[in-house]
């Protein structure tokens, strides 16, 4: 497996949850409006947020780095002031930053 194969099987649910988190929490978004939002289903958003989904949440919450550009991607979701090749951008931001810090290693 390369490494975006197992950046995507992963890392991506760990990203996915920690923005539905985020505009739950920050924004008191429905599930309905975050599934909007990011282009999942409201059954996902529910997923994510009993961390059914996105296991490794909490480990990477931890990272500062990481958590500035999940927060930016909620705010700019939320605003519908990102598109989908920005967020691309910034989810290989986040692998780069993954696989560049040792304290940020997924159990897998």
């Amino acid at each position: 497996m390369n490494y975006c194969e197992d950046a995507a099987t992963n890392l991506l649910p760990t990203i996915r949850a920690l923005i539905a988190k985020e505009l739950k929490e920050k924004y008191n978004l429905t599930q309905e409006k975050i599934a909007e939002l990011m282009d999942i289903t409201q059954p996902a958003v529910s997923q994510y947020l009993k961390e059914s989904r996105g296991k490794n949440a909490k480990k990477i919450e931890k990272n500062d780095n990481i958590m500035k550009i999940i927060e930016e991607i909620a705010f700019r979701l939320k605003n519908n002031d990102i598109k989908d090749s920005e967020i691309s951008k910034k989810i290989c931001q986040l692998c780069k930053i993954y696989s560049s810090e040792k304290n940020c290693i997924l159990e897998v």
